[in-house]
């Protein structure tokens, strides 16, 4: 059935490097299109490209990626292109804005403070080994483009007027101006974005993901803490959480336990602290994580907590983007002495190392919700979208409660937070869609079923 609807698809600078992403989001304005909306697919400038470093800091192969997503998006019939920054007359208004602002700090413009929409870019880009330029020219590169991209998408919703819009809900700026830019219009807003389960994306209809979309919600506990789930619920829980492990069918968990211990050498009055590892570029380390936006500063921290408590050692395991790259919190454990469970050092999976783990750390890693599945009490250091559900110990970014939050984790029997967890991934699995087609997320976005803006 044809729809009246005009509809905006944003398709980030991120997504030539990430070939899932970008196909996902032009079959969506495609399947938007053959449905009767009026759809404008809006492709996010390329300079500066944060996520360059994917390509080796290879410019050339940056901008061969970038052109071959506007030649492809150019085939896609009944759509209409807009490009931010390829429009010469429009430029001159970023210029002229930009001048107002440029020697001021913060910079801000419209109230918006420009270094906090752009902070995920800059740390992402800085950290690359192969950057040349002074931090303050980084910070000014990536504030002056969150401003044209609020001028670009502010001037494209005016002329456009759509009614939905829909983009990967990402902490980078280019997502981000576009969530700003649609809640200032009035345009009801989508986010999708990868989950912890392979296949799986979040569609999350309050326009963002993570700790501040619907799937971080408070509200949930109304759905979770009283509910009681059928034989059913919890083996579907129980199959997409064996899933996440990349495994087929789950294995016994305390099997497991005394032979990964025993491979570690952890004795049976130990106590094992695992620190998850993050990429340090993590937008939710670079937004929501407060005191612990630095996992060298976290696992130093750590350490001198755990270094006063009896019988108890600590183990940190790096993101498994990290490896081979000596991480921040790979460096800071090695030359604290305490064990890093890397690839080249272990090999044991994740599904393993929390079957020996007697609490799990970390700032807001996905894996934190696997954990709590798994049983193991997690302290949360920042602000993971599943923080503050009746499972998880919360220090919300505040330094001064990780040792209080160490300690109550310690003294919480493994398994006391399980159904609680089981609950909340339950509720959550309404918000994540299994290998989506675009005909699918097309038929969501374009429902006409009330729904709050």
């Amino acid at each position: 059935m044809a729809s009246s609807k005009a509809a905006c698809v944003f398709v980030s600078v991120c997504c030539p490097h990430f070939e899932d992403k970008r196909d996902l989001l032009l079959g969506l304005a495609e399947e938007l299109a053959a449905r009767g909306a009026h759809t404008i697919l809006v492709i996010a400038g390329r300079r500066p490209c944060a996520h360059i470093i994917r390509l080796g800091c290879d410019d050339s192969a940056c901008g061969f990626w970038f052109e071959r997503l506007k030649s492809r998006a150019a085939s896609l019939q009944q759509l209409e292109i807009e490009v931010v920054g390829e429009r010469q007359d429009f430029e001159a208004q970023v210029e002229d804005n930009w001048a107002r602002i440029a020697h001021n700090q913060p910079r801000v413009w419209s109230g918006q403070r420009l270094e906090v929409i752009a902070r995920a870019s800059i740390v992402r880009h800085r950290s690359s080994p192969l950057i040349n330029i002074t931090d303050q020219e980084l910070a000014a590169s990536y504030e002056k483009d969150t401003l044209r991209h609020l001028l670009y998408y502010q001037n494209i919703l005016a002329r456009q007027r759509p009614e939905v819009a829909v983009y990967f809900g990402g902490q980078f700026h280019q997502d981000r101006t576009a969530f700003i830019a649609c809640r200032a219009s009035g345009v009801s807003t989508f986010a999708i974005e990868t989950a912890f389960v392979p296949g799986y994306i979040y569609f999350d209809e309050a326009g963002v993901t993570g700790c501040r979309g619907a799937i971080g919600s408070q509200a949930l506990l109304h759905e979770t803490d009283s509910r009681v789930l059928s034989a059913e619920e919890i083996a579907a829980v129980d199959n997409l959480m064996a899933r996440s492990f990349h495994m087929r069918a789950l294995r016994p968990l305390e099997a497991e336990r005394e032979r990964v211990r025993h491979d570690l050498q952890v004795t049976q009055d130990e106590r094992v602290l695992l620190f998850l590892g993050q990429v340090g570029y993590d937008a939710s380390l670079t937004t929501d994580a407060g005191a612990f936006t630095s996992q060298a500063v976290t696992v130093s921290a750590i350490q001198s907590v755990v270094s006063t408590l009896p019988r108890t050692k600590l183990m940190v395991r790096p993101h498994p983007k990290s490896y081979g790259q000596r991480d921040g919190a790979s460096q800071a454990a090695i030359e604290l002495g305490v064990s890093v469970l890397d690839q080249s050092s272990s090999v044991h999976s994740l599904f393993e190392l929390l079957c020996a783990a007697d609490v799990v750390i970390t700032v807001s890693s996905q894996a934190g919700l696997q954990a709590a599945w798994h049983g193991v009490p997690v302290v949360t250091l920042g602000r993971p979208f599943y923080g503050g559900k009746g499972f998880t110990v919360d220090a919300g970014g505040h330094m001064e409660l990780l040792r209080s939050s160490i300690v109550a984790a310690l003294t919480t029997p493994r398994g006391t937070g399980r159904e609680a967890a089981v609950s909340y991934i339950s509720v959550l699995s309404r918000h994540m869609l299994d290998r989506p087609d675009a005909a699918d997320i097309a038929r969501r976005i374009l429902s006409d079923s009330p729904r709050s803006a």
